[in-house]
């Protein structure tokens, strides 16, 4: 099973800051994070998406319905300096993958793998 949703990479929202970055998932709420760029917004995508939806048991629901619907795309709102990505997860593979980094208290995990598989920008709305 597979499951997707939008998130707005926003260029202005951390420029004060860090010159970087803000995510967010309209779909879902806590699914928030920042990067330097796009590459490692990409990562920090798919990592806070799949971080925010794993249980307690530090798997991803089997369930379809356990999951927020999501908004389509021409309902996504963007604004100046944002884009949209489109962040898929392979359930199924996710849950074979997950606990083979579970060491107990320490939960290692690399995504770029995942990435560069399931992750690409399917909206380069930036407006000057």
């Amino acid at each position: 099973m597979k499951i997707s949703y939008y998130a707005i990479f926003n260029y202005d929202e951390f420029e004060i800051i860090e010159h970087g970055i803000g995510i967010q998932f309209p779909d879902v709420e806590l699914a928030i994070s920042c990067a330097k760029d796009d590459e490692q917004a990409l990562y920090m995508a798919t990592d806070v998406l799949i971080l925010v939806l794993c249980r307690d048991d530090r798997l991803l629901p089997d369930n379809i319905n356990d999951y927020p619907p999501r908004t389509e795309l021409e309902n996504i709102v963007v604004g100046e300096n944002e884009k949209v990505a489109l962040i898929e997860l392979d359930i199924d593979y996710l849950n074979k993958e997950i606990p083979k980094f579970d060491q107990g208290d320490k939960f290692i995990f690399s995504f770029d793998w995942y990435k560069q598989k399931y992750c690409h920008l399917v909206d380069s709305r930036v407006l000057s």
